[in-house]
């Protein structure tokens, strides 16, 4: 009775882990991205009659059929695998549904694809009752001669015929399909690969056996054994049982069978495992072993649901079960006799063993102290040779240690001269850089003070000398007389040519020294710059400054000259390229650093293109002197953000 208790406590957990393995693996396979593969190991989830219906299987089905929308030969093969699923779920409206979606898409596939196809249509027809249906499908099939398809193929569909018409009772037929596979299985290694070819052969060894054709069936099990790759273990092992428990190799079969029977309640819940359990249970029956047989059609009896009872693993408990009870009934007194025969030998044997054990157990003695005598001995020889060998060991750990902090010694001291003379390297090439850069900034310079000597020059030429040769021409007499009125229209003239000279002298000193700076200071400079832009109607700049508060003499004189000057060629820029409308002008001065944004909505540039302009180089040389860091921000079409962040540290006044 304990015993029993256990044994449904183990298949209580052996199922619920069961369980738990078939959702990993559907999730495993959900999580795939969508291939051949994938739909291959979802059908072969749908064809197992012991696959559990969960979410994560709805998902999948759903995800799959997505999947073949497009193609009519894999969507006839999925509506098929999930008519099959719902048949063994018990819902046989839903799988008449997809059974007939099926039938209409094969109208539309290559006669050389439908087979299979119409086996599976005729299989599942047959289970829902259709008999008459599923026997025109088997019976309007074309079976294809060998130079079409290959031996594979048409081995395997003869065997998925055979065992359709062995659903539906038609011995002749199944006969006939039969004898054609075994013609045609003769030469295999000719047609079909080694994989192949084990697969065929597994399955007309089990095929056989369950339809009672036993001609060739040393044949197949001779050609399966010669074989290498046994690419399906579970199909081997039922092929490999089912033969032995055939030719009575009871040992051998029970061995395999249980093989399957332990993958199965582990989690692989095939219809080999199944079918190993049901035969197991049969091969303790025949061998009169009552209680195993017994417990094990028990087990096949809970995991099989009432959907699969009308199948051929159903109907195969069914019988062999019928004769275990039939088996039982007959043999009766028999196993009533060998029982008491056990007893009586039991008793007897048990009366011997004690005397045996009693002898035992004084030779034991005897024995037991030669042993300590011996043990004694060996065990202060071992203590000795354990000193001699610690001592060993103790000086070889201390010669280790003392090589390796050598060696330590040895890499540290090379990586630290190493690393000096990276370090050293590294700062003769930032000092060379750094004098590199000095230079080219003061070519640059001086590049950009010549060019602008160069503008005044012609400046005073073209403009001032033109201008003053005007006032000149209007002023000279036309005579040598020294007193001479000259006409108002030429006074006029020179009058505003000369207001035309002086304010272009002006501008020209402005540029040359900003005035304002000097006269209002910087932040009133910038603000006069700003309106006399704004003044021009052409673009409008909205300005924000802050943090002047304590005044501009907080900062070194050079520095609000660099700085007036920077925000002057800024604003140039954007009235030459940006064509905007609009600028935001912002310089705020915070603890730490002073900060210029200046924003525009015009056309902006390529993010990626490099920006080699004199003028921004210039910008960056001033900004260099005292740390500063520009940084441009600009797509085309959204306008240029331009940010200038310089430390307060290095320009203001000591």
């Amino acid at each position: 009775m304990v015993g029993a208790k256990n044994y449904l406590i183990l298949l209580v957990v052996l199922c619920f882990f069961t369980a738990s393995a078939q959702v990993q693996k559907v999730d495993q396979i959900l999580k795939m991205p969508n291939s051949l593969a994938k739909l291959d190991l979802t059908i072969s989830q749908l064809q197992n009659p012991f696959v559990a219906n969960t979410n994560e299987l709805s998902k999948l089905i759903d995800n799959q059929l997505d999947y073949v929308k497009t193609s009519k030969l894999l969507k006839t093969k999925m509506l098929l695998a999930v008519a099959n699923f719902y048949f063994n779920q018990g819902d046989e409206l839903s799988a008449k549904q997809n059974l007939k979606i099926a039938e209409n898409q094969l109208l539309g596939i290559k006669e050389k694809e439908k087979t299979e196809l119409l086996v599976q249509v005729a299989k599942l027809n047959a289970q829902l009752g259709n008999n008459k249906l599923a026997k025109d499908y088997l019976q309007n099939l074309e079976i294809k001669s060998r130079g079409e398809i290959s031996a594979y193929v048409l081995i395997n569909n003869l065997l998925l015929q055979a065992n359709v018409y062995a659903l539906l009772k038609d011995n002749k037929n199944k006969s006939e399909v039969l004898s054609k596979a075994d013609d045609i299985a003769t030469d295999l290694r000719v047609d079909i690969d080694e994989s192949e070819a084990n697969h065929i052969l597994c399955q007309l060894i089990i095929n056989s056996i369950r339809l009672g054709r036993f001609s060739k069936l040393d044949l197949y099990y001779n050609q399966l054994l010669l074989k290498q790759n046994n690419s399906n273990e579970q199909e081997f092992q039922q092929a490999v049982a089912m033969y032995q428990d055939f030719k009575k190799q009871y040992v051998n079969a029970e061995r395999n069978y249980k093989k399957l029977t332990s993958a199965y309640l582990q989690g692989n819940r095939t219809e080999y495992g199944f079918e190993a359990i049901v035969r197991l249970a049969d091969l303790y029956s025949r061998k009169l072993s009552v209680d195993s047989a017994q417990r094990y059609f028990k087990l096949a009896k809970e995991n099989l649901n009432p959907n699969i009872s009308t199948q051929p693993l159903g109907l195969l408990y069914t019988q062999l079960y019928q004769n275990h009870l039939q088996r039982i009934s007959k043999n009766k007194g028999l196993i009533t006799s060998v029982s008491k025969t056990l007893k009586q030998r039991d008793s007897t044997y048990k009366l011997e063993l004690e005397a045996s054990l009693k002898e035992a157990n004084y030779k034991y003695s005897l024995l037991t102290n030669k042993q300590q005598i011996k043990l004694l001995t060996q065990q202060k020889e071992l203590a000795t040779l354990n000193e001699l060998k610690a001592k060993q060991r103790n000086y070889l750990i201390t010669l280790s240690l003392a090589l390796l902090a050598l060696v330590a010694c040895t890499v540290s001291y090379v990586f630290y001269q190493k690393r000096k003379r990276s370090l050293l390297q590294f700062n003769i090439e930032k000092e060379r850089t750094a004098h590199i850069h000095h230079l080219e900034m003061n070519k640059m310079l001086a590049t950009s003070q010549e060019e602008e000597r160069t503008r005044i020059a012609e400046k005073l030429h073209d403009e001032i000398g033109s201008m003053l040769a005007v006032v000149r021409l209007n002023l000279s007499s036309p005579s040598n007389n020294d007193t001479v009125v000259l006409p108002n229209g030429q006074l006029q003239t020179a009058s505003k040519v000369l207001a035309d000279v002086a304010d272009t002298v002006r501008e020209m000193s402005h540029e040359l020294m900003p005035i304002a700076l000097n006269k209002l200071g910087l932040k009133k400079a910038i603000e006069q710059m700003i309106w006399d832009i704004n003044a021009s109607k052409k673009i409008n700049i909205e300005s924000v400054i802050m943090g002047m508060e304590k005044g501009e003499n907080i900062f070194t004189y050079d520095f609000q000259v660099n700085i007036y000057r920077i925000i002057q060629e800024l604003f140039q820029n954007i009235l030459k390229h940006a064509n905007a409308k609009h600028v935001l002008f912002q310089l705020l001065i915070r603890a730490d650093e002073l900060n210029i944004m200046i924003e525009d909505n015009g056309i902006g540039m390529d993010a990626n293109a490099e920006i080699t302009g004199r003028g921004i180089k210039l910008i960056d040389a001033r900004l260099n002197n005292y740390n500063g860091k520009l940084s441009v921000d600009s797509r085309l079409g959204k306008g240029t953000l331009i940010i200038i962040d310089i430390p307060i540290r290095d320009i203001m006044v000591s």
